[in-house]
Order: structure tokens, then C-alpha cells, then sequence
């Protein structure tokens, strides 16, 4: 993508995520840290919800995927170690709209960790 000319932003979900949450109180530190994830060409979301998530990372998650959602030009790429039965359980409206925007796109890993190999 970035051989391409697409804009393209690396998001370590447990990084980034704890630092917008700690910027909620500060209305313009929020949306300027929010805005280039809802925004930028191509979105690739490391380790997504990684551990145990919370309501707020849950809506944070919403706020951004939504965005993304409704904006059909914008790409966005996740790895995560839950699937989408597991996403849909936890939140079904966040769930769907990644289940809808990744058909036919999607890689099931084995269960095994490659860096351990």
C-alpha cells in the first residue's frame, strides 16, 4: 500500500488504546489522536483487543471501525487473536461491521505461535 502512495498508520491496539483513553478528559487531545484513525488511508490495527477488554475499549473500537465503516474508501487491516465468532459475541454491532467489511479477506492462523517455531 505505501508503494502505492496510500497513507498508511500503524496502531498498536493496547499502545494507542491506553493513551486515548487516558486523553478523554482533554476533549482536544482526544478527537486530534482519534481523527487520524478514523481518517488516514489505511489503518493497520496490531493485536486488536488484546487481553481483556473493557466497555471503553469496546466503544473506542466502535468509534473508530465505525468511521471507517461508513466511509467505503478508507482500508483497514487487523490482526488479532480472536476471531469473528468471538468479536460478534463480545459486540455484535462492532463485530458485524467487521465481519461485513472483511469478507472473503480474512486469514485464519494456526493456533500456533510463529515466533516461537
Amino acid at each position: 500500500m505505501i508503494n502505492k502512495g496510500k497513507e498508511v498508520y500503524y496502531m498498536s491496539w493496547r499502545d494507542e488504546s491506553t493513551a486515548i483513553k487516558a486523553d478523554i478528559t482533554d476533549s482536544e487531545a482526544y478527537e486530534k489522536r482519534i481523527k487520524k484513525l478514523k481518517t488516514v488511508e489505511v489503518l493497520y490495527i496490531d493485536d486488536f483487543l488484546k487481553g481483556s477488554d473493557t466497555d471503553a475499549d469496546i466503544r473506542l473500537a466502535f468509534e473508530i471501525l465505525n468511521a471507517r465503516y461508513n466511509d467505503k474508501r478508507l482500508r483497514t487491516v487487523i490482526s488479532s487473536e480472536r476471531d469473528i465468532t468471538e468479536l460478534l459475541e463480545r459486540d455484535e454491532a462492532l463485530g458485524s461491521r467487521i465481519y461485513e467489511r472483511a469478507k472473503g479477506y480474512t486469514l485464519r492462523a494456526p493456533d500456533s505461535n510463529w515466533r516461537l517455531r
